[in-house]
Parts: C-alpha cells; structure tokens; sequence
C-alpha cells in the first residue's frame, strides 16, 4: 500500500500495488468514484461496443491498471508519494495561510467535491441501466422478434382457420334455411295458382303452363327465383325497400295470390296472371294504367299501377267490384 499527501496539508490517499478487485468488479463505476472521469467514460464506451461477454475483458485489464492509473492521478492533482525520500521545503512567504486552516479548506472543498462526484456516478449509473433495459431487455414474450412474428402469423393463421370454419357453418346454414324458404314459398305457389291462366306469361322464366295444365314443384321454383331476382331490381330502380326481408314479405303474398303496393307488372301477373283489359294513359308526367280482371259487369277487380314509364310502373292501388 502507497500513501500519498499534498504536501503541507493533512490531505493523504492510499494507492494499492498489484490488482485492484474493486475495479475489476465495479469497472468504469469505480474510476468515476475516484475522479478519473475521462478514463472511466473510456472504458465504459468500449465494453458497450465490443462484442459479447469480451467487456469482462475491458473489466479484467481495468483491474490490473487501475492502482497505477489512480497513482499518477493523484501525482497530477499535487500528491506526493510518502515512500519516497523528501523533498527541500520551499521557505513559506509571509502572509501564507497557517497549516491548519489550509487543512480546513481542503476539507471543505474535498467533501463538497465527493457529493459532487456522487450525485454525478448515481446519474450516470441509472441513465445506463436504463439504456440496458432499453437495448437488452426481452420482449413481452420473451422471444427474438423473429419468433415473435412467427407466433403472430401461426396465430393469425390459426385465427383465420377458426373464422373460416365458422363463415363456412354460416353460409351452410343460410343456404339451408334458403331452400327451406323457396320450398315452402313454390308448394304455396302451386297450390294456389292451379286454376289460374297463364298461357305464355312466364316462358321467359323457362316455364310454359299450358292451359289446363298444372305446375310442377320445379316450375314454381323457378318462377319464384326469378321474380325474387326481378323484385330486389325493380326495387333499386324504382326507390324501394330491397332488403332480402322486404323481397321475401313481396313473394309470400304472390304465392299466396295476393298483391300489394309497390308491386311491379310481373308481380301483379304472377299473383293473379294477366289482366283482361289494360286502359293506359301517357302524360308527361308518366304512365298511368288501369288493368281489369273479370266481367266489367260481373264483380270486376281494378288495379291501379302509376311510374314515370312503362318499366317503372307500379301499383298504386286496387279495387273491388
């Protein structure tokens, strides 16, 4: 162990000999503790950019350099080694400041300079845990980002295949419940509309009833696909409701041979087939029609039908005589 003093005062520092383990242990901490501010800084810049675990070898040199490091500190500060042989005292001018209160101001000043360095080494310490925290700390999962993204896209995946069986489940049970829906609106049909006329009125359906003949399940299938498809056009063009519920309430009452407001000319015809007479009027403001079911003298039905022309019109109202 070295001492060393600033001659004249009662300032001493101990310098150890061979390898210091509190360097070793603390590293740059332990030369920011002891004032060698740059030299720490040094050391601390390049066990952040060498590679790996090799900073233990920054720490391991740091120990063996550190005694002599702090040594030739001290030297440069004014310290002198007590080991070796004295020097010659300068003689002291007059009006120098006693030993004592040399001694006092060195003091003072080297416990303010202690604080000083402390709140300085504790900053800088918490500013580098946080840059560690920042630059080494895991993930949320504890994986590389890699694997991270991995787990993401098999999830996602996952995800997918889940929704996609179930999108599947409800579009099979929609297109059940469609079937059951057209079968039950086509036998209505049928039924109701056996004594009904048509003649060719529905040969652009696919569909040719001659007279006297009946339906089959199959023709009042394609008579209601093709009206269910008419009725949600007509609806966009002429302003209507044409919602899938709106256009099923519309061929529930064709089926059961029944009209509405709103209907079209095809609808009007599929509910109780084509009129006997048609009186039309053409203005310019529109069309306006008046069809006739049955005996003008015998209890005639009336049925209204008003658009801006003829592709548009629809009912508007009807009577019964």
């Amino acid at each position: 162990m070295r001492k060393l003093a600033i001659p004249g005062t009662i300032l001493e520092k101990e310098v150890g000999v061979g390898f210091n383990r509190a360097a070793f242990a603390f590293g740059a901490f332990w030369y920011f503790y002891k004032g060698m501010w740059l030299r720490g800084l040094l050391y601390s810049v390049i066990a952040l950019i060498v590679p790996g675990f090799s900073w233990i070898l920054v720490w391991i040199y740091a120990g063996f350099r550190a005694n002599q490091e702090y040594y030739e500190h001290l030297v440069k500060k004014g310290y002198r080694d007590l080991n070796l042989p004295p020097q010659p005292t300068p003689a002291i001018p007059q009006g120098t400041p006693r030993l004592e209160e040399v001694s006092t101001n060195n003091t003072n000043k080297s416990t303010v300079g202690d604080k000083v360095k402390m709140v300085a080494l504790a900053t800088f310490i918490v500013l580098l845990v946080l840059t560690g925290i920042a630059v080494f700390a895991p993930s949320e999962s504890g994986n590389s980002p890699d694997q991270d993204s991995d787990k993401q896209t098999t999830k996602a995946s996952a995800q997918g295949d889940v929704k996609s069986e179930s999108e599947q489940k409800e579009e099979m049970a929609r297109q059940e419940s469609e079937r059951e829906w057209l079968d039950s609106v086509a036998k209505t049909y049928c039924n109701e509309h056996k004594n009904i006329k048509f003649g060719n009125s529905f040969e652009s359906f696919g569909v040719n009833k001659d007279l006297g003949s009946s339906f089959t399940l199959d023709d009042c299938k394609k008579i209601v696909k093709e009206l269910k498809d008419l009725a949600y056009k007509f609806r966009l063009v002429t302003k209507q409701k044409s919602d899938d519920s709106t256009i099923k309430d519309v061929l529930s009452l064709i089926a059961k041979g029944e009209i509405n407001m709103g209907m079209s000319v095809a609808e009007v015809i599929a509910a109780w087939g084509p009129p006997k007479d048609i009186n039309e009027t053409v203005t310019q403001f529109g069309v306006n029609q008046q069809w006739v079911y049955g005996d003008v003298l015998r209890n005639a039905q009336y049925v209204y039908l008003d658009g801006e022309d003829k592709t548009r019109v629809k009912v508007t109202s009807w009577q019964d005589f």
